[in-house]
């Protein structure tokens, strides 16, 4: 079995709405390994506030191409509203880096 890791208290949680009532979730974590168990750990944190998001809506990464947040390991997944405030996380206008 595979011992997943916490995300640090510093990881950013960011979500952006779309019109339709849906989002994007997303988890950034600076000097963090892209690892299975910091990938798990993210995806047990996210699923603390989005409880109904599946395996199959997340995408696990690094990103590419920012000018704040290259480099950083990041998690993101499509999640349903209601849109509305959660605490910890900021609403961001888009997603503004690029990711493999």
């Amino acid at each position: 079995m595979i011992k997943l890791l916490r995300p640090p208290k510093y990881t950013q949680r960011r979500i952006v709405w779309n019109e339709d009532g849906t989002g994007t979730a997303i988890l950034l974590v600076g000097y963090c390994p892209p690892t299975l168990p910091y990938f798990l750990g993210l995806a047990d944190d996210l699923l603390k506030m989005f409880p109904d998001t599946k395996p199959a809506d997340m995408i696990c990464g690094q990103v590419t191409r920012s000018s704040t947040v290259e480099g950083f390991t990041v998690l993101m997944a499509k999640v349903k509203g209601p849109k509305a405030k959660y605490p910890g996380w900021t609403e961001w206008p888009a997603i503004d880096f690029d990711y493999t």
